[in-house]
């Protein structure tokens, strides 16, 4: 028996929603182009591709932001030696059992949601 065969469209192509790369930060982000940009089809997503340059000097700015007011405070901070990291799929779980840990906050210390989609400027924002 063989598989059938899937057709995927291009659909949202200017759809600037909820994209994973929002919070990179622009080195990453030159990099990515830098190694991956002969294989993005500039004319149909040339609108998300200007939002993530966008998006990635912002991050730079909150990154240095962070840097400049917090770099002594991070450095400085005692890591406990056990953290405890919430990792899984979308849909599986993870935010409510982020929710539930974030309400013992004598033991744990948690990261908003947004937080963790811009982590550049984690301290800042």
């Amino acid at each position: 028996a063989t598989a059938p065969v899937r057709r995927f469209a291009v659909n949202k192509a200017f759809s600037l929603k909820n994209n994973p790369l929002s919070g990179i930060a622009l080195p990453g982000w030159a990099a990515m182009l830098w190694r991956y940009g002969g294989a993005i089809e500039w004319r149909k997503y040339w609108l998300r591709a200007l939002f993530l340059s966008f998006m990635a000097i912002v991050n730079g700015i909150f990154a240095l932001l962070d840097w400049i007011f917090f770099a002594h405070t991070i450095v400085k901070a005692k890591l406990h030696p056990s953290p405890v990291f919430i990792l899984g799929h979308p849909r599986t779980g993870t935010t409510l059992m982020h929710n539930l840990l974030s309400k013992d906050d004598e033991q744990f210390y948690f990261c908003t949601t947004f937080q963790a989609g811009f982590p550049s400027g984690f301290a800042i924002l």
